[in-house]
């Protein structure tokens, strides 16, 4: 009787530990997903570089941060009217302080943040429901408030904001489900631009077949199918939007990159953000991306707020490791806020602790990142050096095995392909 109690304990103790390494929070707690879509571990692709407090540059409470052009400008919250522009080194280069004719300018609400080619800013201000561009000393210049054409209905609550190469305006706004306002380089309303679709259910098709016997009256009362809203937005160099989604009906959707029609070029079988967390302790959890960032090499990371975790995937999409966690230690985070790619560098605010986390490649991460560069560059002979390197760190690292076999297979080594498709349990390869 002793012996089966034991071993019924042991059976509920290994069937609850990938919910507790999921779960744990903390630095040296990186993982990836196998073929099984079970958490593996790996090493830390990043490590902590250095952690600034904000209001050593007069910030309380981080709103926003982005990388241009070498610098890194961070956006103060609430009244705080200015922003503070680090060096490379992170060190204060200058400080932007809002104003208007000469006067200063109080902002209310401050939330999102671009900074254009030319150096000029454009701030999303929920609280002022308004967007407003400034030169690059802070001057405002020009103020972009709810268009009186296109839109009806809803209020004008901007989060995020950002320009294209035309000097069209994006703005995310709160609550807004028809995706993002579109304003032309004159602040013109055009259009929504990357709006989802709602997936079609059994519910979704009840609710339509049932409409064509209820009245207006009813019809008003009932339940609105509507597409989720974006929580961010981001552009890279290359004209690609990128989006994300606090939730979503279905995974893929949760990480979007749109291309100049509005469509996502992710779309397909590829699932966001963590696989199997699902019902823990009585409380369901899912994975809730808040912020998202490109760096110059196409790689996506993004940011949840559930488990304060960061996600790094490919310039296609594909998951290369899960990283950060909740906590108060270095590497892991109170409340983060936004993630910024400078770099190959991620810096990571946080609003409880006011503090900007820069992170940096570990020799696993570099690996794996120089392996993905060079192999989706068409250098796959080249991503060898690098995807062994990695496996020397980590040997059960599924996608360096794989990358390998795609080198070998286009070098017309099929054989020894084939052994490496195996071992990365590429079964569509492999075949």
């Amino acid at each position: 009787m002793k012996k089966l109690i034991a071993v019924l304990v042991l059976i509920l103790v290994f069937a609850a530990f990938p919910m507790q390494c999921l779960a744990a929070p903390g630095a040296g707690k990186a993982y990836t997903y196998d073929h099984n879509n079970e958490a593996m571990a790996v090493p830390d692709p990043y490590e902590t570089e250095k952690v600034l407090n904000c209001g050593d540059y007069g910030i309380e409470g981080p709103a926003d941060v982005i990388y241009k052009n070498g610098f890194v400008y961070v956006l103060g919250s609430g009244d705080a009217s200015l922003a503070a522009v680090l060096d490379s080194n992170f060190n204060l280069s200058r400080k932007i302080v809002f104003t208007k004719n000469g006067e200063p300018y109080k902002t209310s609400e401050p939330r999102g943040m671009w900074v254009n080619d030319d150096g000029t800013l454009l701030i999303a201000d929920r609280g002022k429901k308004l967007v407003f561009k400034t030169t690059s000393e802070g001057e405002v210049i020009k103020e972009y408030g709810k268009p009186d054409t296109g839109i009806s209905g809803g209020d004008f609550l901007p989060l995020k904001v950002l320009s294209d190469r035309l000097g069209r305006i994006y703005i995310l706004s709160e609550g807004e489900y028809r995706g993002m306002i579109r304003l032309d380089s004159e602040g013109e309303f055009q259009n929504f631009y990357g709006s989802k679709k709602v997936e079609i259910t059994a519910s979704v098709l009840l609710d339509t077949l049932w409409s064509n016997f209820t009245t207006d009256e009813q019809k008003e009362r009932s339940k609105r199918h509507l597409p989720v809203e974006y929580s961010w937005i981001t552009a890279d160099d290359k004209g690609f939007i990128y989006t994300v989604s606090g939730s979503a009906s279905a995974r893929e959707d949760t990480l979007t990159k749109l291309n100049s029609s509005g469509n996502n070029v992710l779309a397909g079988s590829k699932r966001f953000g963590d696989y199997n967390l699902g019902n823990f302790m009585g409380t369901w959890y899912s994975t809730g991306f808040t912020s998202v960032c490109v760096d110059e090499n196409g790689f996506i990371t993004t940011l949840d707020k559930t488990w304060k975790r960061l996600f790094q995937y490919s310039e296609e999409g594909e998951l290369l490791y899960i990283f950060g966690g909740e906590g108060s230690g270095k590497g892991t985070f109170g409340e983060a806020g936004t993630v910024a790619a400078a770099g190959d560098r991620i810096v990571v605010s946080d609003t409880l602790y006011n503090t900007l986390t820069v992170l940096k490649p570990t020799s696993f991460g570099s690996a794996v990142r120089e392996g993905t560069s060079l192999f989706e560059s068409g250098l796959f002979k080249e991503s060898i050096e690098p995807w062994q390197k990695a496996l020397s760190q980590c040997g059960n690292y599924e996608p360096a095995y794989i990358g390998i076999g795609k080198a070998l297979h286009a070098d017309k080594q099929y054989k020894e392909a084939m052994e490496y498709f195996k071992m990365g349990y590429s079964k569509e390869d492999y075949s």
